[in-house]
């Protein structure tokens, strides 16, 4: 007979059990367990899918986030954030629910933040997709860099004695044939072959140039992600020192502030936008001072000393 329906059920001892209940029990069991890993496996599916989609949607967002526009947008969404700090300064949060906030503003808006890296990447890969030449204008170069090695490089019998061909000679043979194939398809007389042999020069300009500017884009991300790796580092070490609730204080404070970022914005903008230029300005200026004051003496020498009355 079962007990009250309030009462607890006492633990089975196993060994009073039969063999068919125990196999049924090791049974539900492994079932339960097997539920379990079916559960966790659908929950880290649907993770990986909402992580996927948050990336679409970040991508979506960041090519929307051009213009005067967008960036109103940005600063009216950092209000709002701010204003949920100081909201929650004044009820009284816990510094573990403050620290989530300033988490998510830190992610959102910050300079080493989830979106600001995205956005950067974003752009770079688009930079290095438009400054990839097109299918038509690396053919158009290959063509006529080799024009000139068609003629100078062709073999002028057989093979030499013991000379083998390889996969690199077949493959220069191939570059070399493509200004031969397109001369003879596009029906080249001898004074436009000789024109577009002499522009060689300028296909292998355009490769070096090419060259130079994805080392250019490859080292902006280099410095870029150290940048945010080393502001990253900073601010753990400020978290560090300030506690969550100080932290959302200098938050608020900078969001009630326009002014003073504003001036600082102009100040930075005038630093950095001078670049390397006005140390070279600057020294330029001393020299033409000391040039001035060099032709001021010089002026006097010679002229006649006023007379002590």
């Amino acid at each position: 007979m079962s007990g009250p329906p309030g009462a607890k059920r006492s633990r089975v001892d196993p060994s009073t059990l039969s063999d068919k209940k125990l196999r049924r029990l090791e049974k539900n069991r492994e079932s339960a367990r097997e539920c379990r890993r079916r559960k966790k496996e659908h929950a880290q599916n649907l993770q990986r899918q909402i992580n996927r989609l948050e990336n679409e949607n970040l991508q979506l967002r960041l090519q929307l986030k051009i213009g005067d526009e967008a960036e109103k947008q940005d600063e009216a969404d950092q209000l709002k954030v701010s204003e949920g700090l100081e909201q929650m300064l004044r009820s009284g949060a816990s510094e573990s629910e403050i620290w989530a906030s300033i988490e998510e503003f830190k992610e959102k808006y910050a300079d080493y933040g989830r979106d600001r890296r995205s956005s950067i990447q974003f752009h770079l890969e688009k930079i290095e997709r438009l400054l990839r030449p097109t299918t038509t204008t690396t053919v158009a170069m290959r063509a006529i860099e080799n024009s000139s090695k068609d003629e100078e490089q062709a073999p002028s019998g057989g093979k030499g004695e013991g000379e083998e061909s390889t996969p690199a000679s077949n493959q220069k043979t191939k570059t070399k044939s493509l200004f031969s194939l397109l001369s003879s398809y596009l029906e080249i007389n001898d004074e436009q072959n000789q024109l577009l042999s002499d522009s060689r020069n300028v296909a292998k300009e355009l490769d070096k140039t090419y060259v130079q500017s994805i080392k250019l884009v490859s080292e902006l991300k280099g410095r870029l992600r150290q940048d945010g790796a080393d502001l990253d580092q900073q601010f753990m070490e400020v978290a560090q020192i300030l506690n969550p609730s100080q932290l959302a204080k200098f938050v608020i404070w900078v969001t009630n502030n326009p002014a003073c970022m504003h001036m600082l914005n102009a100040l930075w903008q005038k630093t950095f936008s001078e670049g390397p230029d006005k140390d070279d300005k600057d020294d330029k200026d001393d020299k033409d001072d000391k040039g001035d004051d060099i032709g001021s003496v010089e002026g006097d020498v010679g002229k006649p000393m006023k007379s002590e009355s």
